[in-house]
């Protein structure tokens, strides 16, 4: 915003610079007496004193709970990436106990398990209970020894692997206890310098027309429409003279402003009704990429348990006999180690378009996670075909080789299967049993 300035306002800078006198220098004792006795001097810096401890315990509590959980995800994040680097080490086979033992020395780790594929390689202190690692860590339940148990159920940097680990995390408190003694006695030197300033300032300003003027302001501020009825004559030649006639040159351009802001306001609804059917449609776009797999395309395993549920609770279930089937790539990580990732993830989408083209619904065939896809089944009353054989069928189809530029690649498939009515009546109990 553009200051407008009265003109004679020069005139009287050079007036008021030929009788002003030279500030009589006091000592600090006289000083501090003329302080004392200032009741609005006293309110107003212990204000500023209570203000500024406010606003600094409001930026502490936040600090100190970001602080605790960066301390905590670097203490999570040493482990995660010491577990990486012996899952990779072992190339997909056997982990050596002594390499485990290794580790506990090594990371702040005093216990691991590893499983996969119902093979478990444990050493350290037991894990009873686990808290999921991607959680908010600072919620994590800790044990009597300061250390937390958190899981990896289903991270891809982990191979495969279900990881369980427990971490010692006991040096944290004391970090954090020193944290807030730091951050506690920074506060207290600012508001110390920051009030010793305000009552330095307070001291050097006449407080009575700077109270007249606030009311005026005041009322100003409460009757934004009508500014120019808060006009009024600069009847004084000193300073606040001149900060009368700045605010009287300030009302009348918010006059000025006052319609120009009524035409931004309509300008700032349309473009809001516009923002706001973006966020909408931004929003769709979103929630059907949550609920499918970006790589093949196919269901996520969410939208394939919610689909299976529906089917299952509908009347069609009752028509022929049904089947969840799942399908694991034998070997897959292998072939990432030797192909590529790049070659990998062609082969995924072949095998997910061959499994897609054995259902007609979008939500019944699905990759619930890695290299494994799972597909309901159904016994069709229009065909000879029953449902062992389409299951022997989807099976002989994804293990027919992959051609990839000039290779060709052939697989073994792991295969479960659970029928439905027999080993389960949702979606959830048929895949723990496929």
């Amino acid at each position: 915003m553009k200051w407008v300035v009265d003109p004679e306002i020069d005139i009287i800078n050079d007036a008021s610079d030929k009788t002003d006198q030279p500030l009589t220098r006091r000592s600090p004792r006289a000083w501090a007496i003329q302080l004392a006795g200032c009741r609005l001097c006293r309110n107003l810096t212990f204000a500023a004193f209570a203000a500024i401890l406010v606003i600094e315990v409001a930026i502490l509590i936040p600090s100190y709970r970001n602080y605790e959980e960066g301390l905590l995800q670097s203490r999570v994040d040493i482990v995660s990436q010491a577990i990486v680097t012996l899952i990779k080490a072992a190339q997909g086979q056997d982990v050596p106990e002594s390499a485990l033992e290794s580790l506990l020395t090594s990371s702040p780790l005093t216990g691991v398990s590893l499983r996969r594929n119902g093979t478990e390689y444990r050493v350290g202190e037991a894990i009873d209970t686990s808290y999921p690692a991607d959680g908010l860590l600072r919620a994590a339940p800790r044990t009597s020894k300061g250390t937390i148990d958190l899981a990896w159920r289903s991270d891809v940097r982990f191979s495969g692997y279900e990881v369980l680990a427990r971490i010692d995390v006991s040096n944290v408190p004391s970090k954090l206890v020193a944290f807030v003694f730091r951050i506690l006695g920074l506060s207290l030197l600012i508001a110390v310098f920051v009030t010793a300033v305000t009552m330095f300032v307070i001291d050097r300003m006449m407080l009575s027309p700077l109270l007249r003027l606030r009311d005026r302001i005041s009322r100003a501020g409460e009757d934004a429409e009508h500014p120019l009825e808060y006009l009024t004559p600069a009847g004084r030649s000193d300073e606040f003279g001149q900060v009368e006639r700045v605010f009287n040159s300030l009302l009348k351009q918010n006059a000025a402003y006052l319609a120009r802001l009524k035409r931004l306001n309509q300008e700032l609804d349309q473009l809001l009704e516009a923002r706001t059917r973006t966020l909408r449609k931004t929003e769709k776009e979103l929630e059907i990429r949550t609920l499918y797999d970006q790589l093949t395309g196919l269901a996520n395993r969410s939208l394939f348990e919610e689909q299976l549920n529906s089917h299952f609770g509908s009347s069609e279930h009752s028509r022929g006999k049904e089947a969840v089937l799942v399908l694991g790539l034998n070997d897959f990580q292998t072939l990432n180690g030797l192909a590529g990732h790049e070659t990998g993830d062609r082969v995924l989408q072949e095998i997910a378009r061959r499994v897609a083209g054995f259902s007609a619904d979008h939500g019944r065939v699905a990759r619930l996670g890695g290299d494994v896809f799972g597909l309901l089944v159904e016994e069709r009353a229009r065909t000879p075909i029953d449902l062992e054989a389409r299951i022997s069928t989807v099976i002989e189809s994804c293990q027919r080789p992959i051609q990839i530029g000039r290779k060709t690649f052939e697989f073994e498939f792991s295969a479960g299967v659970a029928i439905s009515g027999l080993d389960g009546q949702d979606a959830r109990t048929l895949l723990s049993h496929a």
